[in-house]
């Protein structure tokens, strides 16, 4: 399984570390909902190709993923050729190294912009493919166009019935006609409550925590299939007679379900010195409420007011569960830090007559963004969202890769060596021991809660919003944050700096003057 750009180079480089780190490899050669992790038998790929033959056929999988599909077909035998392309290297690295000794040839490429000549295929395989894609329509014409006249594309996925119905629409626009539509919700529903029921304890109380947050991600999955909220099915599509298109048609998003905006509830106003530890916000100036990456606290920003004044009112937020807020528990999902957030604010945006802006990196730019959402709805908005290597909220990776990792047995995996993996935390915090447990409570609630965010609508804002984004990052490249200008309905720009994705960290002096930039930026657009 792949789901191609959206599901960046660095969740496939951190998975393939951890298999190699962990010898996973037999364990993800299967990545898909109704195969189990510890049986890999193909049985949701021989039931998604039900009455395909396979005999003389050149078959290319668009998503090869850890090659577990391509490694059955080519055991069963019968075709002429075997493809699997994937857009992550690492995950072709992986196909090469674990299955040598078949006949296949693995290619790093991207589904949506396939490289494969005209018509020089007989059947494609797309299994868990679509859900994540960046360009579906890219998706069918390349197929339609790669495929000869009767060959089938056959793609397996888990999607709503309004998606279903948007995907055959768009797939027969291209001359790919349904020839066979099977529903497989119930197996794979089961399958995934089976899973969820029998997965064992860990060797420690970390294991457990990451353990159950897939358990309950599988089981929500599975009661999703069994309310028809999702439909597991595998379609059959046919290149029938029609010449291909010369270009895809227009571009088209999924209809996923929406989150509300967060609401307001009674929460406690903390006090000033817990809430903004490096001095309260000014009424006088440009204050930048700020909110760190996940795991991260207000410390990140020692020395930033000083050092960004007197462009701006540098005010980091210490949220709830870390440093020196410990006598509180981390918020447990986007909705209670939007609340919190909002009772923190409130006194210091009534009556204000200067303009504010928030900032958030990474997951604190996602929590800024819901923020401004529900600022914006009580009629007190920023005056601009300020985000650096930020995802937008539809592409979010931790949730996808939380979705990669739900089959890795991770039982015997410290905690240290899971977060070196995932990358962010400190050395110093890592080396030490009684650092790292004052931190994984905090650190292991805010992985939860990044797993479990994930909004497919966009609501606008009304502010301009400004992303600034790492050269170098992998994990959340320029592509990805151009994204946020699907919710900028004032306008979108990015900058980029030489850096990587916590740059927040190790660029400081170059993000510093971007944001002395957009500071000056705001403050010129402001009435």
């Amino acid at each position: 399984m792949t789901t191609a750009v959206p599901l960046t180079r660095l969740v496939y480089a951190r998975l393939d570390e951890l298999s190699q780190a962990l010898r996973l490899d037999p364990q993800l050669q299967w990545l898909c909902h109704g195969i189990p992790a510890a049986q890999p038998q193909a049985a949701l790929l021989w039931a998604a190709l039900d009455g395909v033959t396979l005999t003389g056929r050149q078959v290319l999988d668009l998503g090869c993923g850890r090659g577990g599909a391509l490694a059955a077909l080519a055991r069963r035998g019968g075709a002429a050729t075997l493809t699997g392309i994937d857009v992550c290297p690492e995950q072709i690295a992986a196909c090469r190294r674990q299955f040598a000794t078949l006949k296949v040839r693995w290619q790093v490429a991207d589904a949506c912009h396939l490289p494969q000549p005209a018509a020089s295929c007989d059947l494609l395989l797309a299994v868990e493919l679509c859900e994540g894609l960046h360009a579906p329509a890219n998706l069918l014409h390349g197929a339609a166009r790669v495929l000869r006249q009767g060959g089938l594309l056959v793609l397996a996925d888990l999607l709503s019935d309004d998606a279903w119905q948007l995907l055959l629409e768009q797939a027969a626009a291209e001359g790919l006609v349904c020839t066979r539509n099977l529903d497989l919700s119930n197996p794979v529903a089961q399958q995934l409550a089976r899973s969820a029921t029998q997965a064992a304890p860990g060797d420690s109380a970390e294991d457990d925590f990451i353990r159950q947050a897939f358990v309950e991600g599988r089981t929500r999955t599975a009661q999703a299939l069994e309310h028809g909220q999702l439909r597991y099915r595998a379609v059959h599509l046919q290149r029938d007679t029609r010449p291909t298109r010369a270009h895809p048609g227009p571009a088209w998003h999924w209809p996923l379900p929406t989150l509300p905006v967060a609401e307001a509830a009674d929460v406690t106003i903390d006090p000033i010195a817990q809430v903004f530890p490096q001095g309260a916000p000014e009424r006088s100036r440009l204050s930048v409420f700020a909110f760190p990456f996940g795991g991260g606290g207000a410390s990140l920003f020692a020395g930033w007011r000083q050092a960004l004044s007197p462009a701006m009112d540098f005010c980091p937020l210490q949220l709830p569960g870390r440093e020196g807020f410990r006598q509180h528990s981390p918020l447990p999902d986007m909705a209670a830090w939007v609340q919190w957030a909002l009772a923190q604010l409130r006194p210091h945006l009534a009556g204000r007559q200067a303009p504010y802006v928030l900032y958030g990196h990474c997951l604190g730019g996602q929590l800024a963004y819901e923020l401004a959402l529900a600022l914006q709805a009580e009629a007190t908005p920023p005056a601009a969202l300020w985000l650096s290597a930020s995802a937008p909220p539809d592409m979010a990776v931790s949730a996808r890769l939380a979705r990669l990792l739900q089959v890795a047995e991770l039982r015997g995996t410290d905690l240290p060596a899971l977060l070196a993996l995932l990358g962010g935390t400190a050395p110093q915090v890592l080396a030490s021991p009684a650092l790292l447990a004052a931190v994984k409570h905090t650190l292991l609630a805010d992985f939860q809660l990044a797993c479990r965010y994930q909004r497919h609508d966009l609501p606008a804002l009304h502010c301009p919003v400004h992303g600034i984004a790492g050269l170098r990052d992998k994990l959340v490249p320029a592509s990805h944050m151009h994204g946020w200008q699907r919710c900028a309905k004032a306008g979108f720009s990015l900058a980029q700096i030489d850096g990587e994705h916590f740059f927040l960290r190790d660029q400081r002096p170059l993000l510093q003057a971007q944001l002395r930039q957009l500071a000056e930026r705001t403050l010129a657009e402001c009435p």
